[in-house]
C-alpha cells in the first residue's frame, strides 16, 4: 500500500506555520525560557523558511528545464551510436592456414 503521508521542505514550513497558530493561541501564557522558541524568533524563523523555501522551487525549476533540454538534445544519439556500432563491429575473417 503507498503511503499517503506528506514529507519535504514544503510540508515542514506548513507545519511550521501550524505551530506558530497554535502557539499565538496560548497568548501571555506561552513564555518559554529558551530564546529561540519564543514567538518573534519563530516568526523569523517562519519568514525565512518561506524565502529559502521560493528559493529551492526557483532553482528546480531551472534545473528541471536544463535536464530536459538535455533529453531532447541528446533524444536521437541513442539510435545513431547504436548504428556507429553496429557498423564498426563488422565481422572479422579468420586466417586460414
Amino acid at each position: 500500500m503507498a503511503s499517503t503521508s506528506e514529507t519535504g521542505h514544503a510540508k515542514n514550513v506548513a507545519n511550521l506555520q501550524d505551530l506558530i497558530s497554535f502557539v499565538t493561541g496560548y497568548g501571555a501564557t506561552y513564555n518559554p525560557t529558551k530564546n529561540a522558541l519564543k514567538l518573534p524568533q519563530l516568526n523569523a524563523l517562519y519568514t525565512a523558511s518561506q524565502t529559502s523555501l521560493a528559493d529551492v522551487v526557483t532553482k528546480n525549476t531551472s534545473y528541471n528545464n536544463k535536464v530536459n533540454e538535455r533529453v531532447i538534445a541528446f533524444k536521437d544519439l541513442k539510435s545513431l551510436s547504436t548504428r556507429v556500432i553496429n557498423a564498426l563491429q563488422t565481422p572479422t575473417l579468420s586466417k586460414v592456414s
